[in-house]
């Protein structure tokens, strides 16, 4: 782009459909800022399936940004070892906002390698829920990414997995989704604060053999707080990770517990994944199928309890396995 050869600059992507595909638009854009001039008016389109796992659109370099357009992805759905991301790139101090993916392939939004990352106001859509991978933002494992905000996103048909250090997921709602939970955060992330989302409409089992379910964390030292947990045909939240705070989450209508806590011992590179020593205060969890909070296996230490409402709930208030 003329703009980063300048040393950065705005780009106008004007009014109107451009076709982009199969092969990525790629480019070194630091200081530039892609801007669109509105969701539903400057429209990114593919017209057949991608010929590459890279994202269509893929940006590297430090404090660039896109904003205020659509990528239309025409519900190429390819298989899961050949996904694409829509929109996708890395460095620091970058942004992606107002941007609307629609039609959504396999994935929507993916930010590798980055610091002070920020991923606001996005509207992201797969057409009908699929129960085999997929996701609406993503930050992969195995690349350094701390500092990120992920705000006020709305996710429809798909979920989010995140990755990396002192993440905040704060205030997005996911409406429906067939795989995994709207919310996931991996083995050997730290660090999260994880409030004010609203999760709901998780729907059966996925390729895994995983019941559905709002939020599953396993990022240890991290703070779920506020969130909104219902209505779905697996669990309310999930807690796999030690350290961990969970506090003032409103859990209900779900098919089974309405908050869990796991303990599946020593997982991927010693990586504790136990929810050893938790603190659940001041949360509501009422009107599940199960139990308004459960353990998955005896054996997890250091758990502690304070104001909370579990009840009434089919099987009872509490399930603590001995």
């Amino acid at each position: 782009m003329a703009a980063a050869e300048r040393g950065g600059g705005e780009v106008i992507i004007p009014a109107g459909r451009h076709v982009i595909g199969p092969e990525p638009i790629e480019a070194d854009v630091s200081n530039v800022h892609l801007r669109g001039e509105g969701k539903g008016a400057s429209i990114l389109a593919i017209e057949e399936t991608p010929s590459t796992r890279r994202p269509l659109l893929l940006l590297r370099g430090n404090n660039w940004s896109v904003s205020d357009l659509t990528i239309d992805c025409a519900d190429f759905y390819p298989d899961a070892d050949r996904r694409y991301a829509a929109l996708g790139g890395n460095g620091d101090g970058i942004a992606i906002h107002d941007v609307e993916v629609r039609r959504m392939g396999r994935v929507g939004i993916v930010v590798g390698s980055s610091s002070s990352f920020r991923i606001e106001n996005c509207d992201i859509s797969l057409t009908t829920p699929d129960s085999s991978l997929n996701s609406g933002i993503v930050i992969p494992k195995n690349v350094p990414t701390a500092g990120g905000i992920i705000k006020g996103n709305r996710l429809f048909n798909t979920i989010m997995q995140i990755a990396g250090r002192n993440h905040q997921l704060i205030g997005n709602i996911c409406k429906v989704w067939k795989f995994g939970a709207a919310i996931f955060t991996t083995w050997g992330s730290s660090g999260m604060l994880i409030e004010g989302n609203d999760l709901s409409g998780g729907v059966g089992r996925d390729v895994n053999n995983t019941w559905c379910l709002s939020i599953e964390c396993w990022s240890r030292d991290t703070i779920i707080a506020h969130n909104r947990c219902y209505d779905n045909e697996g669990s309310g939240l999930s807690t796999g990770a030690p350290h961990c705070a969970i506090v003032g989450n409103v859990c209900f209508n779900n098919r089974l517990n309405g908050i869990g806590a796991r303990h599946e011992g020593i997982k991927e590179n010693d990586w504790p994944q136990s929810a050893h020593h938790n603190v659940f205060l001041g949360n509501q969890s009422f009107n599940n199928g199960w139990y308004g909070y459960s353990e998955q296996h005896p054996g997890l230490v250091g758990i502690q309890h304070a104001a909370n409402c579990y009840t009434p709930n089919t099987l009872g208030d509490m399930r603590i396995p001995t």
